[in-house]
């Protein structure tokens, strides 16, 4: 489950910013534009930001594969739609620049994700 790392979510002026640390999917889908495959993160309830404005994806924590935020989409939350509510990762192996292969195991991976938005 993604988490905030320690000292956020934290605020600047009116908006809320959160560095979230996240493991990779266990079966990775290849991302296909607009809305399949990737990896699904909802923002709701536990990482302190309801709504994205920005997001920023990093290197993985061994240096392999890195992940990107592809896309920033609305999600159903107790049969309520959210708006910008839910990140599509798009995974890369570093060396090559190529996306991950469909159905690699990508669970031992973790990214750090920079969130922006409202809480």
């Amino acid at each position: 489950m993604p988490r905030p790392r320690a000292g956020f979510p934290t605020s600047w002026g009116n908006k809320r910013v959160s560095s979230i640390t996240i493991a990779g999917p266990a079966s990775y889908s290849a991302y296909t534009a607009p809305t399949t495959g990737g990896q699904d993160v909802q923002l709701l309830p536990v990482l302190g930001i309801k709504t994205a404005d920005v997001a920023y994806g990093s290197v993985s924590s061994d240096g392999l594969h890195r992940a990107e935020v592809v896309q920033i989409e609305a999600s159903a939350v107790g049969g309520v739609t959210i708006p910008r509510s839910r990140l599509v990762l798009k995974w890369y192996v570093v060396s090559t620049g190529a996306e991950v292969a469909g159905g690699t195991n990508l669970s031992t991976k973790t990214v750090d994700l920079l969130v922006i938005g409202d809480s």
